[in-house]
């Protein structure tokens, strides 16, 4: 049926109507006009009209290719990648037209996105000049009517590179994904058990099996569902979750999306459903026809919560009828909670008869919305005189609960002049309730004046709050044009009638251009403006009503602060209010501190101090240093806050994770408090790379150094633990010890010293540089030993002392070498001790024996008197320095591990020559003596040395300390000086005689007999812990190792004072 009006149209339909049907080819029953029409004859009825009306001007024709050109239409969306080149062709209908060659055609792009290679062809070539979205037109002539068709198309080009990311706005950067041809997702539904209720993702086809189940009706309540990889899903058919009542938890996980991941978080009425930690990107285009549409990147619709989530992208909608579109760069609307989520994107609707609500973070917001921010813009694409509303808000277009530490920073752009009846803008929200410690920066330079009404608000367009707006900033330039009725605002456009709630301490600066009434912190107002301030620049024609606080003031302006000379000479420019105690000052400096706001969303490195400063506004503020700070968290584990009683706190992020950060700031106009909070997120960021240099390093010398660096990426000044872990491991050598090198790593762990201590020609060794971060990291350098023996010295002759100059024993006489040259280890000399005169009876005094000569023969003597104790030639090495046998230190560090009391770690070996000794005549008990420096003895004082008697392969004994003569007897040691007395303070470069009591025949006596002869394996540890005082050592792996961290110098600075850099000690590693 028509009933108006059908011209220049056509059909080719096979109408095959009933037996009581009216019919006709072109309309069944028409009540009104049928003109310059045409229809093929012989597929059904014979009439234009089957009853009513009859056409005017209107034939039938044989077939379809007699019917002239009727009809135009391109592909609603077009996806380019930037500089790519596509075929775009007029699609006209009749495709077989008869008149077909008689159109004209001109294309035409707006904007510098696209060049068009042959505008006045029916095919054309376009070129994809940068990123961006630009509208294709196409106006074709020579159809029926005479009036030329002017479809058009919207062409989303995608840039090669991806966008950077604002260091204000943290958030991932979209990696750019190319509309190409969808392909269909399997849903993988294996991982999902009825029985279980947390589950663990990291496919595509897992995650659909995720949508195909909710969408079947599994709204997985009570369950959590962990995604566990990166996906991407913007060249795939996506069917987005319904009704999600879990928890779904992104674990910092992206998403390329090429459509919304969700169709709905919760349902209405029950926000139960939460999705984190997630971060999307992705360009998403939409077409719809009529209807209301609720679309966001994340979910079309949330009544549940999202928590630390983010969008990087795109979002065109295109609305070919008459519809009302809410896009909300997050969500569409919903009454769900939102915290601590950022979106960086380009929001776009277009449509004639589409009303359009745009919102950073979301549409309509029914729940609260705090410590968010958005970036990016918006833009309002092809319009007409339909079209009826448009809103947009920063962060919400339409806010009906509270909106609290956020932060928008965007463009708002038109495509053609606005005629809509009701337009709202606000750099927060477009109309809103509840507004507390806000910032927006935002800029419009838009005609507004054909709008019925227009609202324009630095914060918000429209106020209606029963609760106060307070503690909000405004900055930016709103240029709008100077409609009768245009509202516009530093803080808000318009404050409702029926709001008594009020404005505190909000702040606006910038420029506000056209409206009919302005003012510096609101057009129009009623209740109260307390304790507010502005230097806003007021442009405004002739007719318009402006103040520099307020244009129409309906309500009490109280305590108020204004810059004069900026446009306006007075507080209010009309209006049946009050104005009290409100004064101009000369300049934005003579202003009074009047808000203070933070970053809501901080990115902080772990184990890196950062500095974050109190937003104060004006930032130029005459009485700043009034105004009290006071930071806290009460994440301590997490975040730590030095100076926090200062405008600018230093942060530390202790370990990954996220905290909260609370500012109290006192002082203010008024001598108001407000407390604005930041959500902080720590991460680590771990080392990519990790190399050592040189590779390899020859040493030959005893006391030879070399150096190595070890260069990471990323560097110091970004990475959040810049350092190495060094250890070291023997490589060949068959009397290679642990002992034989030194490593000092440098002091901000990315180098090392290696010191040969015992060179043992042949011998290698691995030093292994091993990142602590976590990241797995680690390079190695490979250390050769090429020694060439010393030649032999008289036994009788200790190699450091001069025969012709005895070595000073006397504790008060310092060794001969200059005090800024460390004295090197020198082998140890046996000596009889001289006894004090108390010394028990039975304990003599005897020079001790090495076991001396070949490597083979002393080897094979020492573990023939050895025998009866276990130990063998394998628990022995000879030391081709010294020429004399010593014990492993591998069996040292074993049996050391058994009798070191608990909570000790051992930290250095220092093996002593295998001796025996022959008792003097009437003794049973041998007192041995070995010439050592205190340096030598690892100790500073006697009673602190340790030394360990072996007894077996894995058994021992810690020897007591005789600390007087009295105490002198087995199984004890003393340290004495030259004339034998017990000493107990250690000089580092002094040499003592560490003298050892072993009983002929006693459980320390190793030959296993009473025969005047004593044989004896001992060797000297230094430990920490335990008993011992000192620094708490770190764990030690077990293995042949050896190494130290980077901070072992340090432990290891009070045990070797002569040192001129810490020296890190040799350890089982």
């Amino acid at each position: 049926m028509n009933a108006g009006k059908i011209k220049d149209c056509s059909a080719v339909c096979e109408v095959l109507p009933g037996a009581e049907a009216t019919a006709g080819a072109l309309v069944g029953d028409n009540q009104g006009t049928v003109s310059g029409c045409g229809w093929v004859s012989g597929l059904g009825p014979d009439d234009a009209v089957g009853d009513g009306e009859e056409p005017e001007g209107s034939e039938a024709v044989a077939s379809e290719s007699a019917l002239p050109a009727t009809s135009v239409v391109l592909t609603p969306f077009l996806g380019m990648l930037e500089g790519e080149a596509k075929t775009v062709a007029a699609e006209v209908h009749p495709h077989t037209a008869y008149n077909k060659g008689l159109l004209s055609f001109a294309w035409t792009a707006e904007g510098a996105v696209l060049n068009i290679v042959s505008p006045n062809a029916e095919t054309t070539e376009i070129e994809a000049l940068k990123k961006g979205t630009a509208a294709l037109k196409l106006s074709c002539g020579g159809l029926p009517g005479g009036e030329p068709l002017t479809p058009s198309t919207a062409v989303v080009v995608r840039g090669l590179l991806p966008d950077p990311v604002s260091p204000d706005v943290p958030g991932p950067v979209s990696p750019d994904v190319p509309l190409v041809p969808l392909v269909p997702i399997s849903a993988d539904i294996s991982w999902y058990d009825e029985g279980q209720t947390e589950f663990v993702i990291s496919t595509e086809e897992q995650l659909a099996g995720l949508a195909k189940l909710a969408n079947g009706g599994k709204d997985f309540l009570g369950m959590t569902v962990r995604l566990n990889a990166d996906l991407n899903l913007a060249d795939k058919i996506w069917s987005p979750i319904y009704q999600f009542r879990g928890t779904f938890d992104g674990q910092g996980h992206t998403v390329r999306i090429g459509a919304p991941l969700f169709d709905s978080i919760s349902t209405k009425g029950s926000q139960v459903g939460t999705v984190l930690n997630l971060n999307l990107t992705g360009d998403i285009v939409f077409a719809y026809g009529k209807g209301q549409f609720q679309r966001g990147a994340l979910a079309n619709t949330c009544n549940g919560t999202i928590r630390n989530c983010s969008f990087t992208g795109s979002m065109v909608v295109e609305c070919r009828g008459v519809s009302t579109i809410s896009l909300g760069g997050l969500y569409g609307t919903g009454a769900g909670g939102i915290s601590d989520c950022r979106v960086q994107a380009r929001l776009e609707a277009r449509g004639k008869y589409c009303d359009v609500k745009m919102g950073g973070i979301a549409a309509g917001a029914g729940g609260t919305i705090q410590n968010c921010s958005f970036e990016g813009e918006f833009r309002r694409g092809e319009m007409g005189k339909y079209a009826k509303q448009m809103t947009v808000g920063g962060i919400a277009a339409e806010g009906s609960s509270s909106l609290k530490n956020c932060r928008a920073r965007f463009t708002v752009t038109f495509a053609e002049t606005i005629t809509f009846s009701d337009v709202l803008l606000g750099g927060i929200a477009g109309k809103c309730s509840t507004l507390e410690n806000c910032l927006a920066e935002w800029t419009i330079s838009e005609d507004c004046s054909g709008a019925g009404t227009a609202s324009v608000g630095g914060i918000a367009g429209y106020y209606s709050g029963t609760e106060a707006a307070a503690n909000c900033v405004f900055n930016g330039e709103l240029d709008v044009g100077d409609g009768p009725r245009v509202f516009l605002g530093g803080i808000f456009g318009r404050i409702a009638e029926s709001d008594s709630s009020g404005v505190y301490n909000c702040f606006a600066r910038g420029r506000l251009s056209g409206g009919r009434t302005v003012g510096g912190v609101a057009g129009k107002a009623t209740g109260t403006i307390e304790n507010s301030s502005a230097a806003c620049k007021i442009e405004t024609g002739p007719n318009a009503v402006s103040g520099a606080l307020v244009g129409n003031n309906a309500g009490a302006v109280k305590e108020c602060r204004w810059v004069s000379g900026l446009g306006s000479s007075q507080a209010v420019g009309g209006g049946t209010g009050t104005v009290v105690n409100t004064d101009a000052v000369a300049s934005e400096s003579d202003l009074p501190a009047t808000s203070v706001v933070l970053v809501p969303l901080l990115g902080l490195t772990e184990n890196r101090g950062t500095p974050v400063k109190a937003e104060v506004y004006p930032q130029t503020a005459a009485n700043k240093g009034t105004v009290g700070f006071s930071w806290t968290t009460a994440d301590k584990d997490v975040l730590n806050i030095a100076s926090p009683n200062m405008e600018t706190a230093v942060l530390k992020g202790l370990k990954e994770g996220t905290a909260g950060l609370k500012l109290s700031c006192s002082g203010l106009l008024g001598g108001t408090t407000y407390n604005p909070t930041s959500f902080v997120t720590i991460r680590r960021v771990r080392l990519e790379s990790l190399s050592l240099s040189p590779g390899n390093i020859e040493l030959s010398q005893k006391g030879q150094k070399a150096e190595i660096r070890a260069e990471i990426r990323p560097g110091a000044d970004a990475a959040s633990f810049p350092q190495c872990d060094w250890s070291f491991k023997v490589l060949e050598g068959a009397s290679a010890e642990a002992d034989d090198i030194e490593l000092t790593p440098a002091a901000n762990g990315l180098g090392a010293t290696v010191t040969l201590s015992r060179p043992v020609s042949g011998a290698k060794y691995r030093i292994v540089a091993s990142a602590v971060d976590g990241s797995g990291l680690s390079d190695d350098v490979i250390v050769t030993v090429k020694h060439v023996s010393p030649v032999p010295v008289s036994p009788d002759v200790s190699p450091d002392v001069s025969p012709d100059i005895p070595a000073p024993l006397s504790p008060d006489v310092p060794a001969p070498v200059s005090p800024d040259i460390e004295v090197p280890e020198a082998p140890e000399k046996g000596v009889a001790p001289s006894l004090p005169d108390k010394a028990p009876a039975g304990v003599g005094s005897s020079k001790p024996e090495f076991f001396k000569g070949k490597e083979t023969s002393a080897l094979k003597s020492a573990a023939d008197a050895l025998s009866d104790s276990g130990l063998t030639e394998r628990d022995l090495m000879f030391d081709a320095d010294t020429g004399v046998v010593r014990l492993q230190s591998r069996v040292v560090r074993e049996v050391a591990g058994k009798v070191l009391p608990s909570g000790s770690t051992l930290r250095r070996v220092r093996t002593l020559p295998v001796l025996s000794a022959v008792l003097p005549q009437g003794a049973n008990v041998a007192a041995v003596g070995l010439e050592l420096t205190g340096t030598e003895l690892l100790s500073k004082r006697a009673s602190g040395v340790k030394l360990l008697k072996a007894t077996g392969p894995d058994t021992g004994a810690l020897l007591n300390w005789a600390g007087s003569p009295e105490e002198f007897g087995d199984g004890c040691f003393t340290v004495l000086d030259s004339g034998g007395g017990v000493v107990e303070e250690l000089k580092p470069r002094v040499r003592y005689v560490l003298t050892v009591f072993i009983k002929d025949g006693g459980k320390y006596d190793l030959d296993g007999e009473v025969n005047g002869r004593v044989v004896d394996p001992l060797a000297l540890l230094s430990v920490t812990g335990g008993s011992e005082p000192g620094p708490s050592p770190q764990p030690e792996p077990e293995g042949r190792d050896s190494g130290g961290g980077c901070d072992a110098g340090f432990l290891w600075s009070w045990l070797l004072l002569l040192a001129a850099v810490p020296v890190v000690g040799r350890r089982r590693g």
